[in-house]
């Protein structure tokens, strides 16, 4: 099959099993903040490394949650562990690294507290090959956003985002102009 040099190939990894999918109830739990992978999930993640290793990838997008950031670093071990050569003949003593880059509005959704991230800082210090430059705050700002909407978590544990078409719009469109 023929490409446009200036076509792209997009792989959607949706993150793999945390501890907060294993019972919808428990996901609404504080235990489950920002929640991590299972076991099962990061078992999932080395089967996905086995498939993704022999991929061209010139970027690896990501949700800045825990589960999803773990889920990139499991899935594309080669990519975010070593220095890749560069393919230019003319460039063969450089090498180069395949950014990892998140960014607030690539999360799947903010509705309970799972969906919540921790701060920047926190992150960086886990994560420091991702890019968090699209993070413009510490803090959460969508989760915050949702807060002076709603409350307190302990007061709205109901969804947060999904109740809000407009809101999540809004999110999408704002998503699809920094990857397109």
């Amino acid at each position: 099959m023929h490409r446009s040099p200036t076509s792209k190939i997009v792989h959607l990894v949706r993150h793999a099993e945390g501890t907060h999918n294993l019972n919808e109830e428990e996901s609404k739990l504080p235990a489950h903040f920002d929640a991590t992978l299972t076991a099962k999930g990061i078992d999932q993640c080395n089967r996905l490394a086995r498939h993704t290793k022999n991929l061209e990838v010139e970027a690896v997008l990501v949700s800045p949650l825990t589960g999803c950031l773990e889920t990139a670093r499991l899935s594309f071990p080669h990519l975010y562990d070593q220095q890749q050569p560069k393919k230019e003949e003319h460039e063969e003593n450089k090498t180069t690294t395949t950014p990892f880059i998140a960014h607030e509005e690539w999360r799947e959704t903010v509705n309970f507290l799972c969906d919540s991230r921790r701060t920047t800082q926190a992150l960086q210090r886990t994560y420091p090959r991702v890019n968090f430059n699209g993070l413009s705050r510490d803090n959460d700002p969508i989760w915050s956003h949702y807060e002076n909407i709603y409350g307190p978590y302990a007061d709205h544990t109901s969804k947060r985002e999904s109740d809000d078409a407009k809101g999540l719009l809004d999110r999408t469109r704002t998503w699809r102009g920094k990857v397109c």
